[in-house]
């Protein structure tokens, strides 16, 4: 069942705008759709550093050569269970790198989005800020502030389309 209803309006009641410049896109580029794909593999590698540091934040103590009633036990604070054997061997299960190969990916995929997305990595430059100049800043956001200075043009004529269409209403 289908049911219509007039509009009176020389508008449609439905506007759209192109969210930055994209050549025969009626709706623009997307701000996001490129880096769908590194905040994928980011969050992967972030997530394997996680589970690895879980794992290893508590060293697993193991032990071979030796049957569990070979240790002689004592439960007094900061003891050490000795084994009678000759053979046995206690020693501590520990991860042998300090990941550093890991958080560098993990920085690289995050200094690639924001390079696609043309974003300004602050937390790149946060010693630097006080030495910074004026003409320095501006360098340095120049593609950030191109990207917003086209977004606030495509937008205001959606916004003031959308005024003039709730005032007329």
């Amino acid at each position: 069942l289908q049911s219509s209803v007039p509009w009176d309006y020389e508008f449609p009641p439905i506007i759209h705008w192109q969210n930055l410049p994209q050549p025969g896109d009626c709706y623009g580029a997307s701000d996001v759709e490129d880096i769908v794909e590194l905040q994928d593999r980011w969050n992967f590698v972030a997530s394997n550093i996680n589970r690895i540091i879980r794992y290893h934040a508590h060293p697993k103590t193991i032990g071979t050569g030796f049957q569990l009633g070979d240790l002689t036990k004592d439960a007094s604070v900061d003891s050490f269970w000795t084994i009678p054997s000759e053979t046995a061997k206690v020693m501590n299960l520990e991860m042998q790198s300090d990941l550093e190969s890991s958080r560098a990916f993990a920085n690289d995929l995050r200094q690639a989005m924001l390079d696609v997305s043309r974003t300004v990595d602050i937390a790149s430059m946060k010693d630097k800020l006080g030495a910074l100049t004026n003409f320095g800043l501006r360098v340095l956001f120049f593609d950030a502030l191109a990207k917003l200075g086209t977004k606030q043009e495509l937008l205001g004529e959606a916004l003031s389309e959308i005024n003039h269409r709730l005032l007329v209403l």
